[in-house]
Formats: structure tokens, C-alpha cells, sequence
């Protein structure tokens, strides 16, 4: 199968080793993906030579689905970069389409020709929606 976030932006997916995690707290539980691990982790994702953090609290509406590993997973296979700035694009972002077809950000340098179309869904953009009023 060809992997689509390829093919869209032209540019590679995450690598693994471009997210790492980091287990924060000594309280371990067992997460709906079957294994138990500390419940409070940080996940860094490599972004221009920067790392961006995603910390995971307990307020998050789906925390307790998968422990810090299966997220780290997840976050590599989903996510995608932007085929102008290289920034990672996580899932949910809003995401552009260049002048090339290729998916972009929806950043300051990286607002191309057709702005924004919709969020990103791991394997896809979900078009965006928009009312009299603007994008819904």
C-alpha cells in the first residue's frame, strides 16, 4: 500500500526516531491499549531542530486509551510534514494545499495559494466547512 502522507506532501513521514517520550510520576495504571506504564509521560517531536512538546495530562479526553508508547506509535504513524517549511503536521492541524498539490501548514510563511483546506486525519484531509460566516 502507498502511504499517502508520502505521496501528498513529497517529503518522508516522522521517523521513530524524530518522537521520543518521556515518563513523568512515579503512579503506574494499566491504559485501554493493555499495558501498564507510568500515567504521566511528555512526547517530543523533532521541529527544525527544535523539540516540540506534547505533554499528556489527565484531562485529556481520550488519555487513558493508550499508554505513552502506543501514543508515541500512533503520533509516528499519523503524523505528516509540510512540503514548504518541513514542520511537522500532527493530527487535527489545519492543513493547505500548495500550488503543487502538495499539503502544507497553515502557518505564516506556509499560507499558500489556496489557504486553508481543511485538518488533517492521519491519512487524509478532512475538507474544511465553511458558512456565511467563515470556516465552521
Amino acid at each position: 500500500m502507498t502511504d499517502d502522507r508520502v505521496r501528498a506532501t513529497g517529503i518522508p513521514r516522522l521517523k521513530d526516531d524524530d518522537c521520543h517520550l518521556e515518563p513523568r510520576g512515579e503512579t503506574r495504571v494499566r491504559f485501554g491499549c493493555g499495558h501498564e506504564a507510568s500515567e504521566r509521560y511528555v512526547l517530543f517531536v523533532k521541529n527544525h531542530g527544535e523539540e516540540l512538546e506534547l505533554t499528556v495530562t489527565h484531562d485529556a479526553p481520550d488519555y487513558l486509551k493508550l499508554c505513552g508508547e502506543c501514543r508515541r506509535a500512533d503520533l509516528v504513524r499519523t503524523a505528516t510534514r509540510c512540503s514548504r517549511c518541513h514542520e511537522a503536521i500532527l493530527v487535527g492541524q489545519q492543513v493547505g494545499r500548495t500550488a503543487r498539490g502538495g499539503l502544507e501548514c497553515v502557518g505564516d510563511a506556509c499560507a499558500g495559494p489556496f489557504g486553508f483546506i481543511g485538518h488533517w486525519k492521519g491519512d487524509r484531509v478532512e475538507p474544511a466547512r465553511f458558512s456565511m460566516f467563515g470556516p465552521m
